[in-house]
């Protein structure tokens, strides 16, 4: 109790609010799981844009194999 009480936002009258504690920890949640998504959202992008601009340009004059 005294652990969470050192956040002055989780106490009311040296108690905790276990309403707002409730309230807060699906928050963070959220926040952490949105935030993991458009990291790795921005980052596949990031990564295929890297690869086309360090893509190996096509040889025009090489006849394929057939």
């Amino acid at each position: 109790m005294t652990l969470l009480c050192k956040v002055e936002v989780m106490c009311t009258q040296g108690e905790v609010n276990w309403v707002m504690f409730a309230v807060m920890i699906p928050l963070v949640l959220l926040t952490l799981l949105i935030t993991i998504f458009c990291f790795t959202f921005l980052l596949g992008m990031l990564r295929s844009w890297i690869h086309r601009f360090f893509r190996q340009p096509k040889s025009i004059d090489k006849d394929p194999d057939i």
